[in-house]
């Protein structure tokens, strides 16, 4: 990815420009020229002056690329997350080798099905609630949107390594519905195959292959019992890994 002309001025007129740069990076697969680079992280700072509206949109689009780690990678690397979710900037930051600086974060992302809801989770997935949600209002996502992200980063939603009786599960149901536990379970379920990677490469997140991201989640067979139900091909259930039918 290449800016016409010079990097520097054509970030300047929008600086908007900066965050389309690791955006379109996403998609594409292509890494961004170096000049370019350089001028993002000198530019970044002028995401200030940026609507949020217009940040959550490009933000958006990233996320739902194939493979958004490649753009969010550029985005901690030129600084311009600081200028998006200040919080997650802090968060990533405080990895204890510099080699990581997000890594872990990046390849549960790209391990999940590209939802938004679902990869905004993973993208905010180490933060406490109270600074999920302070970064979605940054964004200015709607209340449904917040409140998802809250609950699935909530420690009182669901321990996902520890097993669940059937009571367990009933209640945790009647307390947060299905779409909560699911996005939480997901997600857990990605940032444990991110961290086994995480310590097999030392060099940069290692992308999920397509066998594991569409393999289902971190939920032993028999956990919900869904005799009852018949799961919509469309519905919840199905677009979280499991099969059509009853």
């Amino acid at each position: 990815i290449r800016a016409v002309g010079d990097p520097l001025s054509r970030f300047e007129e929008d600086a908007l420009r900066v965050l389309r740069a690791a955006r379109f990076a996403a998609p594409l697969g292509f890494d961004i020229e170096p000049a370019t680079r350089t001028a993002m992280a000198t530019a970044a700072a002028g995401l200030r002056h940026v609507s949020a509206e217009r940040k959550r949109d490009e933000l958006r689009k990233l996320l739902l690329s194939e493979k958004p780690s490649i753009g969010l990678f550029a985005m901690a690397d030129s600084g311009i997350i600081t200028f998006t979710c200040p919080d997650l900037a802090a968060r990533i930051d405080a990895d204890p080798l510099p080699g990581e600086r997000g890594r872990i974060t990046w390849a549960r992302i790209d391990g999940v099905a590209p939802d938004f809801v679902l990869r905004l989770i993973a993208l905010l997935y180490d933060l406490v609630p109270e600074k999920a949600d302070a970064c979605c209002a940054v964004l200015k996502l709607d209340s449904i949107t917040r409140k998802a992200v809250v609950a699935a980063c909530s420690a009182d939603l669901v321990d996902a390594s520890a097993p669940w009786t059937p009571i367990d599960v009933r209640r945790s149901l009647s307390r947060f519905g299905v779409r909560p536990i699911l996005d939480k379970l997901t997600t857990a379920r990605a940032d444990s195959i991110a961290r086994i990677y995480s310590v097999m490469s030392s060099v940069s997140a290692t992308p999920l292959s397509a066998e594991e991201t569409s393999s289902g989640m971190l939920i032993p067979p028999g956990l919900f019992i869904l005799s009852s139900q018949r799961i919509n091909p469309h519905g919840k259930l199905s677009r979280h890994g499991h099969a059509a039918g009853k």
